[in-house]
């Protein structure tokens, strides 16, 4: 039997991320998303704070409600629903950043963003490359949430969202002399340093065009929101490129995170592990296996400069074993295969 999938007979999720984004919906549909930080008196301060939605159904309501209301030409199914919730989910987090939570000067902060993050949602659910008339305003977080905008042409930035930045472009700012503006926004974006960017870039001997420098946000994007990407075109337009350029910049992010939870250090603990592991278990327990290692690894730390030319030898050479050591090897290979 086909059953058609409907909002009354498959009703939104709701878990932590859909309730986050109803919450500030509802702020912003009865116009407290505004406010500010507050100092009382006695100098204790009070960041902007909303309390969660515990009805599932009410949580519904909100999101259903800005669908209908800021994004009516969004197809009805489950599939863009849904995509537009995690781009929405994606940038309503800032709402809970410090710099939303404990601005006590931006007028209009609330309001203005989240206008722009309902516009990005709905552009993004539906944007395709297949011309050159897609949007190219962006609000842009680095991993605190802070503001930063990707842009263009700043006449096309609406004048609300200027204000934001004190109706100054910020490319003609002194952080961005001499810079590729939109290197820096994806490296903002993508959370890596703008040197490392621009080394990539000269590498692979690549010019960052506009028109990359916007897909390569709309992967990243999809990538954070954990949503499909289907990235279609003719030969040779590029899409193998695309990609591999991408791998190289979150390559670079691994490497260049110095953070406790970064996964090089886990890397290398691990195969520190497994060498210790092989070491104990499996070469000391033949004493003349293990000295032709230790020498191996005497010569390599006593000729430190000439550790290339060391290690081509070693790579071009077998090590053999002893007569004695090879027959008991040979002995304890056919005991394992019997």
């Amino acid at each position: 039997n086909l059953q058609q999938i409907t909002c009354e007979n498959y009703q939104l999720y709701i878990g932590p991320e859909e309730e986050l984004v109803a919450r500030f919906l509802k702020a912003y549909e009865n116009r407290t998303i505004d406010r500010v930080a507050v100092t009382t008196a006695d100098g204790v301060e009070h960041p902007v704070q909303f309390d969660p939605i515990s009805d599932a159904d009410e949580c519904r309501y909100y999101i259903y409600n800005c669908i209908n209301n800021y994004a009516p030409d969004l197809p009805r199914n489950k599939i863009y629903e849904l995509s537009f919730t995690k781009f929405l989910y994606r940038r309503i987090r800032f709402f809970i950043g410090s710099y939303y939570c404990w601005n006590d000067n931006v007028n209009r902060l609330g309001s203005i963003a989240m206008k722009q993050m309902i516009d990005e949602a709905q552009s993004l659910t539906q944007i395709s490359f297949e011309n050159n008339h897609y949007p190219r305003v962006y609000l842009v977080y680095d991993p605190n949430f802070s503001l930063h905008i990707l842009h263009a042409d700043w006449n096309c930035v609406p004048y609300d969202l200027k204000q934001l930045f004190n109706n100054r472009d910020p490319l003609t700012t002194p952080d961005y002399i001499n810079k590729d503006y939109f290197a820096e926004c994806l490296a903002w974006l993508i959370d890596i340093p703008y040197d490392s960017f621009i080394d990539i870039m000269n590498e692979q001997k690549f010019i960052l065009t506009e028109n990359f420098a916007y897909k390569l946000f709309h992967v990243h994007e999809r990538k954070l929101t954990k949503l499909g990407l289907i990235i279609e075109g003719d030969t040779g337009v590029g899409k193998t490129f695309l990609l591999k350029f991408y791998s190289l910049l979150l390559n670079a992010k691994t490497i260049s995170d110095k953070s406790e939870d970064s996964i090089i250090p886990r890397i290398v603990q691990n195969v520190s592990l497994w060498l210790r592991t092989i070491i104990i278990e499996m070469v000391e327990t033949q004493p003349i296996l293990l000295n032709l290692f230790l020498k191996q690894f005497r010569n390599l730390l006593l000729n430190h400069d000439n550790n290339h030319h060391i290690q081509d030898n070693i790579n071009q050479q077998e090590i053999e074993a002893p007569e004695g050591q090879e027959e008991a090897t040979n002995t304890k290979e056919n005991e394992d295969s019997t």
